[in-house]
């Protein structure tokens, strides 16, 4: 039995066992009392045992903790040439100390559980994917690990059965009106980074129609280009709405009056 030690955080496997369910943080606020509904992290499945999925509440402590030997993302508390990975097996969950070897896999590549270079770890980055790539391992809670990669990256995806995370890249930011430089299966929308504020980023076009009920996690939930998600606090329903810069972009005389402050835009009012 491992001694919890400083880096064993209380975090009970809460996950989905095949989770990439976009599960909405809490949204931001508007002008006129409406929020944006946006979609949050998801989690993904480690790649050990050659991307087997992770079990249920195995290897824990009585208050639900995943026990670290070692810190995957420093690299500490190994001897020697031993690496921290945060692969195990799915009863005995934890980032453990394994030997490194010559032919570990290095980022973006294929692997099959453990046999990442040191700092990445072996993930599965969807549902329906049957291959497993090495990514760079994050801290949950700082946000720490994905600086230095090329491009914008933010640590996003809990790896299910541990306490770490895996950066994840960000898609393209966007002017939320002209919906560039979405591709045309996008759409420009809210997305909220890791320190709560949001921005409009390029994401996967819903099929949510203008007024159609919306949010809730998915691209399912989405709404569709041109639209944006809003939160009525006074019933609580979200609704999708036409972004707009004038009332001329408002069909059937319908007035640019509903606000949002985070981030910054105008809709159509019902």
């Amino acid at each position: 039995m491992r001694a919890v030690g400083r880096f064993g955080l209380g975090l009970g496997i809460a996950a989905l066992l095949w989770a990439c369910s976009d599960d909405p943080p809490p949204a931001g606020g508007g002008d006129t009392g409406v929020d944006a509904s946006v979609d949050g992290g998801v989690d993904v499945d480690a790649g050990a045992d050659a991307g087997s999925d992770a079990g249920p509440d195995g290897g824990m402590d009585t208050d639900g903790a995943v026990i670290d030997d070692c810190n995957p993302l420093l690299q500490s508390g190994c001897p020697g040439t031993e690496k921290c990975v945060v692969e195990a097996p799915a009863n005995d969950p934890g980032a453990r100390c394994l030997p490194g070897g010559a032919n570990d896999k290095a980022l973006d590549q294929p692997c099959t559980g453990a046999d990442c270079q040191a700092g990445l770890a072996c993930i599965r980055t969807t549902t329906s994917s049957t291959i497993a790539v090495c990514v760079k391992v994050c801290d949950r809670t700082s946000g720490g690990g994905c600086e230095g990669l090329p491009g914008e990256w933010e640590c996003r995806s809990r790896i299910r059965n541990s306490n770490w995370g895996a950066c994840v890249e960000l898609p393209p930011a966007c002017d939320h009106l002209a919906q560039t430089p979405c591709a045309p299966s996008q759409a420009c929308q809210p997305l909220q980074r890791f320190d709560g504020s949001f921005e409009f980023r390029c994401l996967e076009a819903g099929p949510k129609a203008d007024g159609e009920l919306c949010g809730g996690g998915g691209q399912a939930e989405r709404c569709q280009r041109g639209l944006v998600c809003v939160r009525n606090p006074q019933t609580n329903e979200s609704n999708c709405r036409i972004l707009c810069d004038t009332n001329t972009d408002c069909p059937n005389q319908r007035q640019c009056s509903g606000s949002l402050s985070a981030p910054a835009a105008m809709f159509c009012g019902p």
